[in-house]
């Protein structure tokens, strides 16, 4: 077993013979440097010595040591040959897997802003916190200023831009309002709407309607004989069946749902504009309970 030692220059243990040489030559201590230029110094003077022209060069010559150590210290070492013989691993090419990983990278983003802008996530619990405590509150400004706080919670913004940034453009809100001018009896008069459809999609995907939305007509009795039927939602009268009978024979489908679309209008006096008189419009579906239209 070849012997171990410690560099003498700088002490770094646990070294064997060939791993001595290879320290010394390849450190950047100014200790260590001038060790190595002194032994190989002492190795090349020596080597100077020697009488070339009294061997063979085709002989081969006894390994007597060197200026590190003795020959019986570099028994059992390779000198690098197990390393050497293994095949070194093949590097992919980085710049024909760049565009690859740019796409890993984002679609990881994404993904992780989906999840994290998820009910009891952290950012969703912080955001809701934020916007309840209302637009003059600096709460949420002094939590964020507390050191590493949003590290510790994982939140995806670390400023209140940020997070109406992600708000405004990251997760579905509702419709924007859209203005039109209508030209009466030479009078200009401005209407502001929203588009039916963006309206209709809000419903649909509000989670705290989904559990009451209703998807088909139902049949509702006073009595056991069921002869006297009870009329209370949209969905337990006779429009909803006749309507519901009527669209899956003309599509050929079964289990069609009906998005019944309800509009009123208001007359409405706004105080903060002069007191104008306006008319509002109203627009709610009949899948949703009366108590909740």
């Amino acid at each position: 077993m070849s012997q171990r030692q410690s560099c003498p220059a700088c002490l770094k243990p646990d070294l064997t013979q060939s791993g001595y040489h290879f320290h010394l030559r390849q450190s950047h201590d100014p200790h260590c440097t001038a060790l190595y230029q002194e032994l190989m110094g002492s190795s090349l003077h020596s080597n100077d010595n020697i009488d070339s022209d009294t061997g063979n060069p085709d002989e081969l010559v006894a390994f007597n040591g060197d200026a590190f150590s003795g020959p019986d210290d570099y028994v059992d070492d390779d000198f690098g040959q197990d390393a050497l013989a293994q095949e070194p691993p093949v590097q992919e090419d980085e710049g024909d897997n760049f565009d690859e990983q740019e796409e890993d990278l984002e679609a990881a983003q994404a993904a992780n802003l989906e999840t994290s802008w998820e009910p009891e996530h952290p950012d969703w619990e912080i955001a809701k916190w934020a916007k309840l405590q209302g637009a003059g509150s600096i709460a949420f400004l002094d939590l964020l200023a507390i050191g590493r706080v949003c590290e510790a919670l994982g939140l995806s913004y670390k400023s209140s831009n940020q997070l109406n940034k992600i708000i405004d453009e990251r997760l579905p809100g509702h419709p924007a309002f859209h203005c039109h001018e209508v030209i009466v009896a030479g009078k200009a008069f401005k209407f502001f709407s929203h588009n039916v459809i963006e309206c209709l999609t809000v419903l649909w995907g509000d989670i705290d309607f989904a559990e009451h939305l209703i998807v088909e007509p139902e049949c509702h009795y006073v009595d056991t004989n069921q002869m006297i039927h009870h009329f209370f939602d949209m969905q337990t009268g006779k429009w909803w069946w006749c309507t519901q009978e009527e669209l899956e024979a003309q599509t050929g489908e079964k289990n069609c749902t009906i998005v019944p679309v309800l509009i009123s209008s208001d007359k409405t006096q706004l105080t903060v504009f002069c007191g104008k008189t306006t008319y509002l419009v109203y627009m709610t579906i009949g899948n949703l309970p009366k108590d909740i239209q």
